[in-house]
């Protein structure tokens, strides 16, 4: 069933206001936006042991039939791997919003045939109906150090073919 955001709230409105699945976790941090903020971008799979196990795991498949080669360093950033897996940034509200989104047969098991894109702009022309689109963000708001911030962190996807 296709959803439609109610109302502009997030920059992710922006790239991906149709969509057929989403998720949102939230939760309350005692930081500034821009510690938190900077967290985010520096945080690496060393430090979220169970992310990278739910990666692995997510792509055996794809490596025990040659489809996709383990390139992950542990101690890299963990949005820099994601920005290097078929992502691009697609907008920033300095400290308080990021949006990243890819393209691709996001379906498949084995290979995802990310789309090569060069900027915001092409990802929102896209529209070969064989492909999925994915834009994740994370948004700080509300509070302050004392009582903390939410940090939201928000995917949505949205097939580019009509359903049945």
């Amino acid at each position: 069933m296709l959803r439609k955001s109610a109302d502009k709230e997030t920059l992710l409105d922006d790239f991906l206001p149709e969509y057929e699945f989403r998720g949102i976790q939230s939760i309350v941090i005692k930081a500034s936006p821009q510690r938190i903020f900077r967290a985010i971008w520096e945080v690496t799979f060393e430090d979220m042991p169970l992310a990278r196990f739910l990666g692995e795991l997510r792509y055996l498949l794809g490596r025990l039939v040659g489809k996709k080669k383990d390139k992950t360093k542990s101690s890299q950033p963990f949005l820099e791997l994601v920005l290097q897996s078929g992502n691009i940034q697609l907008a920033e509200d300095k400290d308080k919003e990021g949006v990243i989104g890819a393209i691709g047969k996001l379906h498949q098991v084995t290979d995802q045939e990310f789309v090569p894109l060069k900027d915001a702009e092409e990802f929102l022309r896209f529209d070969k109906p064989e492909y999925q689109k994915l834009a994740q963000s994370f948004r700080i708001s509300g509070g302050d150090e004392e009582i903390g911030h939410t940090i939201r962190f928000e995917h949505r996807t949205h097939a580019l073919s009509p359903l049945l």
